[in-house]
């Protein structure tokens, strides 16, 4: 089986999110957010039984006392449902987040602009608890 030309995907990877990919990223990585991608706009993405689905499971875990979430990595996607509306972000690596075809340096910057009020973005993502301090 051909290796993917890893320069091929950090090209396609930049048309498609308008932004450089991480420079760590291997040709796995890559090629799996572009196929997500395009997944994602040729069948509309994550259902919304899904996505209630998803939204019960973590609410099921954010309600647990003592719940850890396990430290992300580059290509975790989160997602967090706001009024109705799916929210994706995707860790590109260290204070690099994309989030709707924009790079952010913050999560809390990302939750600001969704919620339009100030919020601690790993609060409002799920990563920890409101009010708790890592």
């Amino acid at each position: 089986m051909k290796k993917p030309d890893i320069e091929l995907l950090r090209t396609e990877f930049t048309k498609v999110f308008g932004i450089s990919p991480p420079r760590q990223a291997s040709p796995e990585f890559l090629s799996g957010n572009l196929t997500y991608q395009q997944q994602c706009r040729q069948h509309g993405g994550l259902n919304p039984k899904l996505q209630r689905q998803l939204l019960a499971v973590a609410q099921d875990a954010s309600a647990r006392p003592n719940t850890r979430i396990p430290r992300t990595k580059p290509g975790t996607k989160l997602i967090r449902m706001w009024k109705g509306d799916p929210h994706e972000v995707t860790i590109m690596g260290h204070k690099n987040y994309l989030y709707r075809g924009g790079t952010y340096s913050s999560l809390t910057s990302i939750a600001r602009v969704v919620t339009g009020t100030s919020w601690n973005g790993q609060a409002f993502f799920g990563l920890r608890q409101r009010g708790e301090h890592v």
